[in-house]
């Protein structure tokens, strides 16, 4: 099956665990889609309410990366204009595409 990789990486959320060798489940924009990690040899485990970047799709299954405290904390910091995360003033996350001039946010949890 093809792996269709992203330009850049999205941002999800687990619901389901995810460790080598096995897979998960990912909430993004919504929906629950079942995850596994992009790179084959990760030998770490990521557990519900972890953000993740989704990187790429494989049929329906999203390839995902950890991501570590800083790696959210640069998603955050991004200069306004690209793809990026914000938080809001309840300090839920959203994931931030923009649409011609105007940014477009959809909450991730």
């Amino acid at each position: 099956m093809n792996i269709e990789m992203f330009r850049q990486p999205l941002l999800g959320i687990v619901e389901e665990a995810i460790a080598p060798n096995q897979r998960g489940r990912v909430k993004f924009d919504g929906t629950y889609w079942p995850a596994r990690f992009f790179e084959t040899n990760c030998q770490t485990t990521v557990y519900p309410e972890a953000l993740v970047a989704i990187v790429g799709i494989q049929g329906i299954t999203l390839l995902v990366e950890p991501l570590e405290p800083e790696d959210i904390l640069k998603l955050i910091s991004e200069p306004a204009g690209e793809k990026k995360a914000v938080a809001d003033s309840s300090n839920r996350l959203y994931w931030g595409l923009p649409l011609g001039n105007k940014p477009s946010y959809a909450r991730i949890f």
